[in-house]
């Protein structure tokens, strides 16, 4: 469906235009996916998406400063050669974006992290997530 957009787009705005379709592409995607889930699973499905959002997009703005900060010192350290330096910047940052976003939402969204720790056993999961609220003693 996209591939029309590929094309035309790239013609009229060169690499802007790919990005652009690219986008594009991932938007019908993800509304195609999200038309799928609402018919199987029912109307509630999304009913908190708006309040998880949010929270994924704080414990992101939060986890992406460090990142940034990180990325930009590995960038100044271009000696050797861009390539090994731009690998270097993406795997501290994105490192550091996941250690920092993890303990964001362990501390105020625990159910942000559910999806993520689910394939894990579960003796690491323990470990990573608090024991649940509704488990600790009453004070």
């Amino acid at each position: 469906l996209t591939l029309p957009l590929y094309w035309y787009l790239s013609r009229v705005l060169g690499a802007s235009g790919i990005a652009a379709a690219g986008v594009a592409g991932v938007c019908m995607y993800t509304a195609a996916l999200a038309f799928i889930w609402k018919r199987r699973q029912g109307q509630g499905t999304f009913s908190h998406l708006g309040r998880h959002a949010l929270s994924a997009l704080l414990a992101s703005l939060v986890a992406a400063a460090p990142a940034a900060l990180s990325a930009y010192a590995v960038a100044r350290l271009q000696e050797g050669g861009p390539l090994l330096w731009a690998f270097v910047s993406i795997a501290v940052s994105g490192t550091l974006f996941a250690l920092v976003y993890i303990l964001i939402t362990r501390l105020c969204a625990p159910k942000l992290l559910e999806p993520l720790l689910t394939p894990l056993p579960a003796a690491l999961r323990r470990r990573i997530l608090p024991p649940a609220r509704e488990n600790l003693p009453k004070t």
